[in-house]
């Protein structure tokens, strides 16, 4: 009876951490690879190569095996991915195996009282060929502006920090360009309309 008990138990949970879920939503831990204990940091790199630079961008990759296919992520994380070279492998993956339905690059002092460099966007777990949104709010200081500003772009699409992407074919990372000197639709596209550059 014992065997038995214990069988359903490694089955249950097995079962709890294999399953698949159509959404995925988090903010996922922030801790630098430098700050990392060693263990950890050997875990990364055998399980989560890609995201090894930051606690969050391994979480990011646990998360897309979260999702079922066709399903969504939406995630809050420093955006130091979509400009630093230590992240290009993460975003060839985001580029080539998801579509970043939007993203929103917020202030630094976007949040009362903490002064993060934060993004917000959500993923679809399969690639497409269609255009996301891109609002970059850089240039409106204060966590006041932020909210506001988000509404205002999504009520008028044409508005200058409501981005597009543009088409280019460049492969190169963005990691020399300032992440408040280009926008988060600093965009690849020969593929994806709605990708950033990598």
């Amino acid at each position: 009876m014992i065997c038995l008990l214990l069988s359903y138990s490694v089955v249950y949970n097995m079962q709890n951490l294999t399953q698949k879920y159509a959404i995925v939503c988090t903010n996922p831990p922030y801790l630098s690879a430098g700050k990392l204990t060693d263990d950890l940091k050997k875990y990364l790199a055998k399980e989560y190569k890609e995201g090894k630079s930051d606690l969050f961008a391994a979480f990011i990759l646990r998360c897309l095996q979260y999702a079922k296919p066709e399903g969504y992520l939406g995630f809050m994380s420093p955006y130091v991915w979509m400009f630093i070279s230590s992240y290009e492998k993460l975003r060839q993956i985001l580029i080539n195996k998801t579509t970043i339905s939007c993203l929103s690059q917020l202030e630094f002092h976007g949040f009362a009282g903490a002064d993060v460099a934060i993004c917000t966007f959500i993923l679809k777990n399969s690639p497409e060929d269609t255009k996301g949104t891109y609002i970059r709010l850089a240039d409106f200081k204060g966590h006041e502006n932020q909210g506001p500003k988000t509404l205002e772009a999504i009520q008028n699409p044409n508005c200058s920090y409501d981005t597009q992407p543009p088409p280019a074919t460049s492969t190169k990372s963005p990691a020399a360009q300032s992440p408040t000197g280009s926008p988060p639709a600093s965009a690849k596209s020969s593929k994806n309309a709605n990708h950033l550059e990598v």
